[in-house]
């Protein structure tokens, strides 16, 4: 079996930088949108509390007539769950992952979620750091943060 390197973010904007600069193959990409860093940490990811959490940060500044905005935002949550599912069995198949990080809150904590979650199965993780940007010469950002 020729192993396959499967990549792991924590945003759709991540993602999609990545994929953009073609750093990735869109089949072996996990995007994991769980906002960790924000409500009750005990919750699991594929709980209705972490769910409704983070829809609802998502769709606070929709009108309320928008509900097919809010019915799209969780069916991604559910597949969100889904691919992280996909991934853990992977990772239980032996292949390797990569994480794609920032100094952000709510990556660091979706890391430590992840390592976590894969600990047992996990045989070699590669961590890359994302790049960072500046806006003059005193100011450098996290390109996502």
């Amino acid at each position: 079996m020729i192993a396959i390197m499967l990549e792991v973010v924590f945003s759709e904007s991540e993602a999609c930088g990545l994929m953009e600069a073609k750093f990735t193959d869109k089949a072996n990409f996990f995007v994991l949108p769980f906002w960790l860093d924000i409500g009750d940490i005990k919750e699991s990811i594929a709980s209705s509390y972490r769910q409704n959490l983070v829809v609802q940060l998502s769709t606070q500044n929709l009108p309320k007539q928008k509900q097919t905005l809010i019915q799209s935002f969780e069916k991604d949550y559910k597949k969100a769950v889904k691919n992280f599912q996909q991934l853990k069995q992977l990772v239980q198949l032996g292949e390797e992952v990569r994480v794609w990080v920032s100094s952000a809150p709510y990556v660091l904590c979706g890391l430590y979620h992840l390592c976590n979650e894969l600990a047992n199965d996990l045989e070699r993780l590669t961590i890359v750091s994302l790049p960072t940007y500046m806006v003059d010469k005193s100011i450098t950002y996290d390109l996502v943060s």
